[in-house]
């Protein structure tokens, strides 16, 4: 195969496994146009693609189907899963997905080439090359929360949100855990191994969000991952490198 083949994966190289009875027709089709579209982003070889679509047994129509892909770009696995009323819907969650996840993958390899360097003292970015800064010493008093980020939390595995975080060159990663339902957390330990929170019996504490800046403060650690009180859903406050406060909550 040569390099524009293997750039331009063709819709039959991609292989397509059906699972379930009365599975709609042209859906194997579809499946095998929409995943070999979707890799082109990654201006990479992809050695290869697989699909599985299963008709599942989930009350909920809007889970009927599930549709999970996996592509191997440049010696990477990447793996995505979607669900859908239909099985087309379904493929084009898990497609939408899936080219996100590539999008980011291939950003933090063209990031990892750049220098970013140094902006003020105490800021330091993902990518950046060398050895993380320590957190400027800003006093209790004066850190103020300068940045909050809301985002729409996709459901998945603990693999594939590391993946995830990873990608996307995050220290810890907010997701809806698509075997519980539940809001979850994984992070990056410091023996630079992966941690996962909320999805057993570790459930987080209920708290508020100025009680989550206290247990950040007293306790020293880089988040406090916890339930919001007047939400229910789970939030992440967190330590800014300047010193200062973040927050993230789902959508």
């Amino acid at each position: 195969m040569s390099m524009s083949q293997m750039l331009q994966l063709a819709p039959e190289d991609v292989q397509v496994t059906q699972r379930g009875d009365e599975m709609p027709l042209g859906v194997a089709d579809y499946a095998q146009k929409k995943v070999a579209h979707a890799v082109r982003v990654s201006g990479r070889p992809v050695h290869g693609a697989s699909v599985v679509v299963r008709k599942t047994a989930e009350a909920d129509v809007q889970r009927r189907f599930r549709v999970e892909a996996t592509v191997d770009v440049a010696g990477t696995r990447i793996r995505a899963e979607g669900f859908g009323a239909k099985a087309h819907e379904a493929t084009d969650a898990v497609v939408d997905l899936l080219r996100r996840r590539i999008t980011a993958l291939i950003d933090k390899w063209d990031q990892r080439s750049r220098w970013l360097g140094l902006e003020r003292p105490g800021q330091w970015r993902h990518g950046m090359l060398g050895e993380r800064r320590h957190y400027a010493p800003l006093p209790v008093e004066e850190r103020e929360i300068v940045r909050r980020k809301t985002f729409a939390m996709t459901p998945a595995s603990p693999d594939e949100a590391a993946f995830d975080m990873e990608a996307l060159g995050h220290d810890f990663l907010l997701f809806v855990d698509s075997e519980s339902g539940r809001d979850a957390l994984v992070y990056v330990r410091p023996d630079g191994g992966y941690g996962v929170l909320g999805t057993g019996d570790d459930a987080p504490p209920v708290l508020d969000e100025a009680q989550a800046r206290e247990r950040l403060d007293v306790g020293g650690e880089r988040f406090v991952f916890y339930t919001d009180r007047e939400t229910g859903r789970g939030s992440v406050v967190y330590r800014r490198y300047d010193g200062n406060y973040g927050v993230i909550d789902p959508a």
